[in-house]
């Protein structure tokens, strides 16, 4: 098991508090109306590092069908509970167990850089994409914010609080041009 699959698994029953309160509603409703607004309407989608299927929940309220696919087993589990008629699967972004053409588009959120291998889940991403479908990723880009997320949560820790979304995993943060390159 993985630093990453470890942590999203010791923090699957609380994760979601993080959306409870009226500023992690609206963050989460931002990230998502950005994804939805490039993504076709009612098509099939595969929801790459679905936590516990928040969009995969949102595609389907606005019409789509959804499969979430993420590394925990736990965070897994959450999305068959909140998305009963969607397929969720445990597994790692570099290696879909899915046929070739399965997909009308595929979305990432947040997820991106935890990743090891962007250029392998990428490949493996428009593998299963269909013909002319669409990829929305959206993830963290390097910014002074970033650098002191760390810092915050160590003095969160020191106080007592309850750690949720961050981990010490060697995540990977992008600027525009890495991205672009990427692609």
């Amino acid at each position: 098991m993985n630093k990453v699959q470890q942590h999203y698994d010791e923090i699957a029953d609380i994760y979601d508090d993080r959306y409870d309160g009226h500023r992690g509603r609206s963050y989460h409703r931002h990230i998502s109306d950005h994804v939805m607004s490039v993504l076709p309407k009612g098509g099939f989608l595969l929801d790459l590092g679905c936590g516990t299927g928040l969009f995969v929940e949102r595609y389907i309220q606005e019409g789509g069908q959804a499969v979430g696919l993420d590394i925990s087993p736990g965070m897994v589990r959450h999305g068959r509970q909140r998305c009963p008629e969607s397929g969720f699967c445990v597994g790692t972004a570099d290696v879909l167990p899915f046929r070739d053409g399965t997909f009308d588009a595929l979305a990432s959120l947040l997820a991106f850089s935890y990743v090891p291998d962007p250029e392998a889940m990428l490949e493996e991403s428009y593998r299963v994409l269909k013909p002319g479908g669409r990829i929305a990723i959206c993830t963290l880009s390097r910014t002074v914010f970033t650098s002191i997320v760390p810092v915050i949560y160590q003095v969160g820790e020191k106080v007592g609080l309850k750690k949720v979304g961050v981990g010490d995993f060697n995540e990977r943060y992008y600027t525009n041009g890495e991205i672009a390159c990427l692609l």
